[in-house]
């Protein structure tokens, strides 16, 4: 399986680590960055796990809480063999942000570094 950020994603991550860091710690941030880095792990074994949103469009995009931040969601989408990951956000989420970021036919960038 292979693993794809979406840019919107990357954006989404380097705003919450920068946001951690400078309104609580490095070490917070530092634990953000590994707990987002986990479960991005373990959706790599276990893609199914997390909860299907039918709420938002486009269809097929998951939902699973941050391990130890409860109130951040990580959403992403099974694209034949890619795992997308499309955002990182809060819980309180608009869902029409999706709309304008990934239309059918999104080309996300492939990831680049390793876990």
């Amino acid at each position: 399986m292979r693993l794809v950020f979406s840019a919107v994603f990357e954006q989404d991550f380097e705003e919450m680590i920068t946001r951690f860091a400078a309104e609580a710690s490095t070490e917070v941030a530092r634990r953000f960055e590994h707990s987002t880095y986990k479960l991005i792990e373990t959706l790599l074994q276990h893609p199914k796990m997390g909860r299907m949103r039918t709420d938002l469009i486009p269809d097929g995009i998951r939902s699973f809480r941050v391990p130890g931040f409860d109130r951040y969601l990580l959403f992403y989408q099974m694209r034949g063999n890619d795992l997308v990951l499309l955002r990182l956000s809060r819980h309180h989420f608009w869902p029409y942000l999706f709309i304008s970021h990934f239309p059918a036919a999104s080309s996300p960038n492939t990831l680049q570094r390793s876990l």
